[in-house]
């Protein structure tokens, strides 16, 4: 009973930060400009926040990642002492990651998600203080995540092509000459 009672706390803080996710990165121009005349006492914090975009999506990817596998792990050992699985494990395995599949979806993707897109100015302001705090929970591991992707991108930069108009025309003339019948 523990287990499922911390796993529905946890199931709640992942539907929080996944809700904070969409919110954050779906703000409107005018959402924007109204967190910039700081009607709220929130809005330097979100400032703060939007100004290091890749390290609060670092935060909550780190942060979501470990609440799900923190709630998957209490559901299946809560599942597993309830229901003794030990004759058709299969079944004990299909049953669970249906099961924890259908329910991470809902209560911690789906609906949250939902209700921040529609909501995302006064869900931000709302959760703005608590992912200052992740943010600065995880800023070691997304410090990590962020400079690693960096490199990444530099080492497989895209090439540019600057092609000139006269270039460009050469190719349109290609393009465009009749075949002959």
């Amino acid at each position: 009973i523990i287990a499922f009672g911390i796993a529905v706390l946890l199931l709640a803080v992942s539907g929080f930060i996944s809700a904070s996710e969409v919110a954050f990165f779906s703000l409107s121009p005018g959402d924007l400009n109204d967190i910039r005349e700081e009607h709220s006492p929130s809005d330097k914090t979100i400032q703060r926040l939007l100004d290091r975009s890749e390290y609060l999506l670092a935060a909550i990817l780190i942060a979501n990642n470990f609440v799900n596998v923190a709630v998957v792990m209490l559901f299946t050992y809560g599942i597993n002492v309830w229901i003794d699985f030990s004759a058709v494990p299969i079944l004990g395995f299909v049953l669970e990651t249906i099961l924890l599949t259908f329910i991470l979806l809902l209560f911690g993707e789906i609906m949250p998600k939902i209700y921040a897109q529609k909501n995302s100015l006064r869900f931000v302001r709302f959760s703005a203080p608590v992912l200052a705090g992740v943010e600065r929970f995880c800023y070691p591991l997304s410090k990590l995540l962020v400079s690693s992707t960096a490199v990444i991108n530099k080492s497989l930069g895209k090439k540019k092509y600057d092609l000139s108009v006269d270039q460009l025309s050469k190719a349109l003339e290609l393009t465009s000459t009749e075949i002959p019948e």
